[in-house]
Formats: C-alpha cells, sequence, structure tokens
C-alpha cells in the first residue's frame, strides 16, 4: 500500500516537473512572437 502511494506521488511529481518545463517552453515561445510582431509591426507614432 505504501510503495504503491509512494510510486503514485513519484509520478505525479515527475509530471508536475515536466508541465512547468513545457511552460516554460510556450512562454519562450510567445516571448520570441511578440517580440517578432512588435519588430515587424509598422507604428504610426505621431
Amino acid at each position: 500500500m505504501n510503495h504503491d502511494l509512494h510510486d503514485g506521488i513519484r509520478e505525479q511529481a515527475r509530471a508536475s516537473r515536466q508541465r512547468l518545463e513545457d511552460a516554460r517552453v510556450l512562454l519562450g515561445l510567445l516571448g520570441g512572437a511578440v517580440q517578432c510582431t512588435l519588430l515587424v509591426t509598422p507604428w504610426n507614432v505621431s
């Protein structure tokens, strides 16, 4: 019983770390897309 619980918690922790890494990658891509949009978009500043 304790062994199964420990394995379940370990698996949840591993999945959580993977989701965090995925989120960091996506945020990095989003940041790059925003940066590219800001550089490419012609701004009419008068």
